[in-house]
């Protein structure tokens, strides 16, 4: 939608970064599309109902970069063959292992936009390797990851694919598992040496966005408490979880007791498109200035389209 990308993690509800503001709330989005702005090859499309910012995005350092849209309508998911699933561990993804992230945004800083949906592989980089001093320099926070090869650079997420998936893919009882580690969020242009691309940590807010999605924007999903089944078992009534072993295709984890969210609605920041078009300073008291491409004079941009 517009210059943001997304990942569809119930039949009703997308979740992206909150950097994307109001590239989504009240828009119509498609879903599944693999030509850019076509319905076409099984896409569906749906309205942003309802737009759920994280209460702790920080729109200047891109902390909890999150948000969500109830759908106005559910849409279908195949998951015959593939499952998404939100990721709750910290220690996923581990060192050097390959990630994938796709989108439709620029194929290069500068560059052509995307025509089709696009995706490529690139390896997790541990914060204290991100954080070097000829890298970020201290600005990748716990709640961020990066990913990329910062020696050779040539393969990143690019403007235009903010608040998209980057997932780890397994295989698990003959099917493949997706699991969505992080949200594209910004970075230091795209693809270049000692910049790799920063995402927001799935793992960090996977409990606020389940509990958003299920008790705020009363998701139909499998995962929500409430859609437990009543069976009785010949000698008392129970309560039967559909996903008993919390496979990640419901996003349960075993976490069926959703909280209320004391937060109210989240709304998009101040600015004019709903984002910010210039990230922090890798150093953390740096202030960000109006460099268009993010070159690395060491200013950061997200990567939304502007």
């Amino acid at each position: 939608m517009g210059g943001c990308g997304g990942a569809l993690i119930a039949p009703d509800i997308v979740l992206f970064a909150a950097h994307c503001g109001v590239y989504f709330e009240g828009n119509n989005i498609l879903i599944g599309s693999y030509n850019k702005g076509t319905a076409d090859a099984g896409a569906q499309g749906a309205f942003c109902e309802e737009y759920w910012e994280d209460p702790k995005f920080d729109g200047f350092l891109l902390n909890y970069d999150f948000a969500l849209c109830k759908l106005n309508r559910p849409v279908t998911i195949d998951q015959d063959t593939v499952i998404l699933e939100l990721n709750f561990e910290d220690e996923v993804p581990a060192a050097e292992e390959n990630l994938i992230v796709m989108g439709q945004g620029l194929l290069e800083d500068g560059g052509n936009v995307a025509t089709v949906l696009n995706h490529v592989t690139v390896p997790y980089i541990t914060n204290d390797q991100c954080n070097l001093p000829n890298r970020y320099n201290g600005g990748i926070t716990d709640d961020m990851l990066c990913a990329g090869n910062p020696d050779l650079g040539g393969k990143d997420s690019c403007q235009g694919d903010s608040g998209g998936p980057i997932i780890q893919s397994i295989m698990r009882d003959g099917k493949i598992v997706h699991k969505h580690v992080g949200v594209v969020s910004w970075g230091i242009g795209c693809a270049l040496v000692n910049y790799p691309g920063v995402y927001s940590r799935t793992s960090k807010r996977a409990e606020w966005i389940l509990t958003t999605m299920c008790n705020d924007l009363n998701s139909i999903s499998d995962a929500c408490p409430d859609k437990n089944i009543l069976e009785c078992d010949g000698k008392e009534l129970s309560i039967k979880d559909p996903n008993p072993h919390g496979k990640p295709n419901d996003n349960s984890h075993g976490k069926p007791h959703c909280k209320p969210n004391p937060k109210p609605h989240g709304k998009p920041n101040d600015n004019s498109h709903g984002k910010p078009h210039w990230k922090p300073n890798p150093k953390p008291h740096g202030k960000p200035n109006n460099n268009p491409h993010g070159k690395p004079n060491n200013n950061a941009h997200d990567k939304s389209n502007p």
